[in-house]
C-alpha cells in the first residue's frame, strides 16, 4: 500500500527518477568513470611533435625570458650560428662590391688613357709639344655639344696626341691673357717656341677634325 501511495506522489509532482546506468560487464566501473570524466572533451589522437625541435627551446637555441638568454643545453643549436652565416654573406658581398669597384677603376683608367688627356698649362711647358688650349664654360650649350660629339671621337683622341691639351672652364682672365675676347667656345694653339700661332672661337661639330688637324702642324707664325 505504502508503494503505490509512493508511486501516485511522484508522478502528481512530475518526477520521475532516473534510470540506472546500464553497465557493461565487459568494461566495468573504470569505462563508465572514464567515459563520465572526458565528457566534451577532444581525445583523438595527435601528431607526435618535430622530433628535430628541441623541446626545451622551440627550436631557437636559447632559453630565458628574451632579454637575458642562456644557451640551451638540451640540444645543439647554437644562437650565433644565424650571426655568423649572416656576417659571411656580408663578407662575400663586401667581396664582390670590391671586386665590381676595381673593376670601374679600371674601366675608367683605360677610358682615360682612350680620351683627350687635359693638363694644366704649366705641365703643358713641360712637355715640348705645341699646346691647344680650349675655352669652355659650364652652362655654355655649344661647348656641351662639342664635348658629346667631338671630345668623344676617337679620331679627335688620336689626333689630340700631337698636342698638350688645356682646357678651361669658366676663365675669363685665361681668355684676356691668351687675347680673346670671352665669347666661348673657343681655342688658342701655342707653338713649341712659345708663341700663340692661332686664337679664336672653335668651329661647330661637323668642321673640328680638320680644324684641329690643321692646326697639329705646329706652326710658329703668328695667326691673327
Amino acid at each position: 500500500m505504502l508503494k503505490i501511495v509512493l508511486a501516485t506522489f511522484t508522478l502528481a509532482m512530475g518526477c520521475v527518477p532516473d534510470p540506472k546506468p546500464e553497465l557493461n560487464p565487459n568494461t566495468g566501473l573504470a569505462s563508465l568513470l572514464i567515459a563520465t570524466s572526458t565528457e566534451g572533451t577532444d581525445i583523438s589522437p595527435k601528431p607526435d611533435p618535430d622530433p628535430a625541435v628541441c623541446k626545451n627551446c622551440n627550436g631557437k637555441g636559447w632559453v630565458g625570458d628574451g632579454v637575458t638568454k642562456y644557451d640551451c643545453d638540451a640540444c645543439d643549436l647554437d644562437p650565433l650560428a644565424g650571426i655568423e652565416v649572416m656576417a659571411g654573406v656580408i663578407k662575400e658581398l663586401n667581396a664582390k662590391v670590391a671586386a665590381f669597384e676595381r673593376q670601374i677603376q679600371m674601366m675608367q683608367a683605360e677610358q682615360e688613357v682612350d680620351a683627350i688627356n687635359w693638363v694644366s698649362y704649366d705641365e703643358a711647358l713641360k712637355t715640348g709639344k705645341p699646346i691647344w688650349v680650349h675655352f669652355e664654360g659650364t652652362n655654355c650649350g655649344p661647348c656641351r655639344r662639342l664635348e658629346s660629339q667631338v671630345f668623344s671621337d676617337p679620331e679627335i683622341w688620336e689626333i689630340s696626341r700631337g698636342f698638350a691639351c688645356v682646357k678651361f672652364t669658366d676663365s675669363p682672365k685665361a681668355m684676356t691673357a691668351f687675347g680673346l675676347p670671352t665669347t666661348i667656345p673657343a681655342d688658342a694653339f701655342v707653338s713649341t717656341d712659345k708663341k700663340i700661332y692661332h686664337q679664336g672661337l672653335s668651329p661647330g661639330p661637323s668642321q673640328f677634325k680638320a680644324y684641329l688637324t690643321s692646326k697639329s702642324l705646329g706652326h710658329t707664325d703668328v695667326e691673327r
